[in-house]
């Protein structure tokens, strides 16, 4: 640490870089915190719910854009969904923030007759 220091006050450059660094991770932060705290308002499902994510830049798993399947897990920095193929789908929570949410379990049921 003390290296540390010592080189942070002769470079001045290195003051630009750990600032650099604190803001991005501050950034980070502060999406993770925005998409976490609009789904909670929001609570657009529930865990088992069977839903379908859209999203105009793709996932991850899924480059395509869409992911189907079932509510697995809602964690901190993640939702977990079960597709039909029973294939794990992680999508992290700034993604789902501008995505398109369709929950197919919160149609209106209606009895047969």
């Amino acid at each position: 640490l003390l290296e540390f220091t010592g080189m942070l006050r002769r470079d001045s450059f290195s003051y630009v870089i750990v600032l650099a660094a604190l803001w991005s991770v501050l950034s980070m932060v502060r999406s993770h915190i925005h998409a976490i705290v609009a789904l909670l308002v929001s609570v657009p499902f529930n865990l088992g719910d069977i839903v379908t994510f859209t999203s105009a830049g793709g996932y991850s798993s899924n480059p395509a854009g869409t992911v189907s399947g079932f509510i697995e897990n809602v964690s901190m920095t993640y939702v977990t969904v079960r597709d039909f193929s029973f294939k794990q789908n992680w999508l992290p929570l700034p993604d789902l923030e501008h995505a398109v949410i369709v929950n197919w379990t919160r149609r209106p049921a209606y009895l047969v007759r």
